[in-house]
C-alpha cells in the first residue's frame, strides 16, 4: 500500500516539473557538469528534481540535517538521548493478529501501535514533563533488519533542569538491578529486555564478540556514578552481591 502511495506522489513530482521551476536548476546543472566530450552516456536521459517536500528524497533529508544542527548549537548540549524499540509481544498487537498470523505478517499493525506508544512516550516527556521542561527535541524513526520500528530522540532540558551531577542522573537513569520485591513490574521488564548478553568469558561465542566484547561488557563495577573528563556519566553498578538468572546464568551488576 505504502509502495502505490509513493509511486503516486512521485508521479504527481514528475508531471509537475514545470510548476517546481526545474528550468531555473537544469541551466545550473548545466554549469557545474562535466564538458561535452566528458559525457557518460550511461547518465543521459530525463532528470525529475525531487523539491524538498518529498518526504525521505535527498533534499528533505538535507534540509531535517541542517535544522537538527542548528538545534544543536542554539541550545548547545544535548541531555538525554532516548531510544524506544517495538516489542513484538505487546498485547495490542498479539490480541488483533488473525488465527494462522504471526507478527511478521502484520507489520503494518506493529507501526501503528509503535506509532500510539511513540505519541505517548512523546507526551509524557514533552507535556508532562517527566524529566522537566523540555525546551527542544529531534527524533527519528527507523527500521531494523526484521522490520521493527524504533526511534532515536534528543532531549534538551531547560537550563535548571540539566543532568550536571551525579545524584541527578541517578534519579533518572540506573544501570544496576532494581528490587524484585518492591519493584517486581520495572525488575521483570529489565531481567527481559535490558540485559546484554551474557558475554565475554561466560559465553565466548555471542554475536558481540571479538576477541572481548564490542560494547564493553561485562562493565566494571562502579559504587557510585562519576562524570568522566567529557562531561559523560559513568554510571553507578554497585558491587551489593545481587545477581539474577539471566537465560540460564547468574547475572550480577
Amino acid at each position: 500500500m505504502f509502495a502505490a502511495i509513493d509511486q503516486e506522489r512521485l508521479r504527481f513530482i514528475h508531471t509537475q516539473q514545470p510548476r517546481l521551476r526545474v528550468a531555473m536548476l537544469s541551466g545550473l546543472e548545466d554549469a557545474i557538469s562535466s564538458s561535452d566530450d566528458q559525457v557518460d552516456l550511461t547518465q543521459l536521459g530525463e532528470r525529475i528534481i525531487l523539491p524538498s517536500s518529498y518526504i525521505g528524497g535527498p533534499r528533505n533529508m538535507h534540509q531535517r540535517y541542517l535544522d537538527g544542527m542548528a538545534i544543536a548549537r542554539y541550545f548547545k548540549k544535548i541531555n538525554i538521548f532516548l531510544t524506544m524499540t517495538a516489542n513484538p509481544n505487546w498485547p495490542e498487537i498479539v490480541q488483533e493478529l488473525l488465527p494462522g498470523q504471526t507478527v511478521a505478517d502484520r507489520l503494518d499493525l506493529v507501526s501503528h501501535v509503535f506509532h500510539q506508544k511513540k505519541k505517548a512516550l512523546l507526551d509524557a516527556i514533552l507535556k508532562d514533563g517527566i524529566f522537566g521542561p523540555c525546551v527542544a527535541h529531534i527524533y527519528a524513526n527507523e527500521f531494523q533488519k526484521r522490520g521493527f520500528p524504533h526511534m532515536h530522540l534528543l532531549i534538551c532540558l531547560k537550563e535548571e533542569y540539566k543532568l550536571l551531577t551525579p545524584e541527578v542522573i541517578d534519579t533518572i537513569i540506573s544501570a544496576s538491578w532494581p528490587d524484585p520485591v518492591t519493584q517486581p513490574q520495572l525488575f521483570n521488564a529489565v531481567r527481559t529486555f535490558m540485559v546484554h548478553g551474557p558475554c565475554g568469558a561466560l559465553n565466548p561465542k555471542s554475536p558481540c564478540m571479538r576477541n572481548k566484547c564490542i560494547y564493553g561488557y561485562p562493565k566494571a563495577f562502579q559504587q557510585h556514578t562519576l562524570m568522566d573528563h567529557d562531561g559523560y556519566p559513568l554510571y553507578s553498578r554497585p558491587d551489593d552481591g545481587r545477581a539474577y538468572q539471566v537465560r540460564g546464568y547468574l547475572l550480577d551488576n
